[in-house]
């Protein structure tokens, strides 16, 4: 259902100027499920890659809200991943330019064949470094909602590379 709500709204973000920056990120995923207390299952974290595309623009000096979608795998049993198509909007707060705290909403739709559940959703919170004009690093840490018994959590470790911009030569870049 979150898809449906961001895939429009990202899709007119990227349709509706120049100065909007879009991005490409991939890393690594370190996921596990969360269970509720009272439930004993043997499990590790489980590690996997995600891949993403996204758009982000400046609302306010220093304030800035990115879409973005990609593709993930997570834990959705003790022993296995399974791939997710994820979409997320976050608000970014810059106290300096190559640095950044983020927070947002992603939800998610199952893509694997896998018996699990078929959507996720919950609240991403993170952070991002920008070493070069373009280049960057940054860690996100899903963090699962919703009715099911058990949560996904997971560590997203993420390479990000921006293409140049209007708006990051308006920032200094």
């Amino acid at each position: 259902m979150m898809i449906r709500f961001l895939l429009p709204l990202f899709i007119c973000g990227m349709s509706s100027g120049f100065a909007q920056t879009i991005y490409l990120k991939g890393g690594v995923n370190v996921s596990s499920l969360d269970y509720p207390s009272g439930v004993t299952v043997s499990s590790s974290s489980q590690t996997d890659f995600h891949f993403g595309v996204g758009v982000a623009t400046e609302i306010a000096n220093k304030l800035v809200f990115q879409f973005g979608a990609g593709y993930s795998r997570l834990a959705i049993n003790p022993v296995s991943t399974s791939g997710f198509l994820l979409g997320s909007a976050v608000f970014k707060y810059h106290p300096i330019k190559e640095f950044n705290f983020h927070i947002g909403p992603y939800g998610g739709i199952l893509i694997s064949k896998d018996p699990s559940p078929g959507s996720i959703y919950g609240i991403t919170p993170g952070v991002e470094y920008y070493f070069a004009n373009n280049i960057g690093v940054g860690i996100s840490y899903l963090y699962g909602l919703g009715e099911s018994a058990a949560k996904t959590r997971a560590f997203q470790f993420s390479f990000i590379y921006r293409f140049n911009s209007l708006q990051l030569k308006n920032a200094g870049y």
